[in-house]
C-alpha cells in the first residue's frame, strides 16, 4: 500500500504520491499561504527559506485560470529526487488515499504531452470519476517542455518567465 494525495484541478482528480509531498499549505483570501513570508521573489514561493518555482496545475492542464472563489491549496511537491521540490496550486485537497498497485489500471488514449505528465488511472468508485495519477518521478525538464513553471495567474504576482 502506498499513500496518495488526491486533488482536484477544476472538475480533473489528480493523484500525487505521497512521499513526494514535504507540506500542503492552504491559500488564503489574498493568495499567499498562511504564515508564508511576504518576501517571496516574483514567480517563486519563499519556503522555509528555499525558493521554489510556482506551477499551476491549472496552466499545466492548459486550463482557465480559476476564479477566486475556488478553493486552493499549495504543494510543496518534489517531481524528482534528484531535483528541488516546486509549490505547485491545485484547486482544492480532497483527501489521502492508501492504494495498492491493484487499484489502478493502464492508462487510456490521451494525448502524447500527458503521457508525460501521467502514468495510470484510479477508478474511483465512491465518486464515480477516474483520478490521474503524476508519474513519479516525472520526466526531466518536463515542466520547462510543458513551459508552466512560474506562469500562475496574476493573483499571485508571478511573471512570465522560465526558471
Amino acid at each position: 500500500m502506498k499513500s496518495f494525495l488526491y486533488v482536484m484541478v477544476e472538475k480533473i482528480p489528480l493523484l500525487i504520491d505521497g512521499g513526494s509531498v514535504h507540506e500542503i499549505l492552504p491559500l488564503t483570501q489574498d493568495n499567499l499561504p498562511q504564515g508564508a513570508n511576504n518576501g517571496s521573489a516574483s514567480g517563486h514561493f519563499d519556503w522555509r527559506n528555499q525558493l521554489l518555482p510556482i506551477v499551476n496545475a491549472r496552466t499545466l492542464l492548459e486550463l482557465p485560470i480559476a476564479n477566486e472563489a475556488t478553493q486552493r491549496a499549495g504543494i510543496v511537491y518534489q517531481t524528482n529526487p534528484d531535483h528541488a521540490p516546486i509549490f505547485l496550486i491545485v484547486d482544492e485537497v480532497v483527501r489521502i488515499l492508501k492504494l495498492g498497485f491493484s487499484a489502478f489500471v493502464s492508462l487510456p488514449n490521451v494525448p502524447e504531452k500527458l503521457l508525460y505528465l501521467f502514468d495510470k488511472v484510479y477508478v474511483d468508485i465512491d465518486q464515480q470519476r477516474q483520478a490521474y495519477c503524476f508519474r513519479n518521478p516525472l520526466p526531466d525538464g518536463i515542466l520547462n517542455d510543458v513551459s508552466s513553471v512560474v506562469k500562475t495567474d496574476h493573483n499571485l504576482g508571478a511573471k512570465d518567465e522560465s526558471c
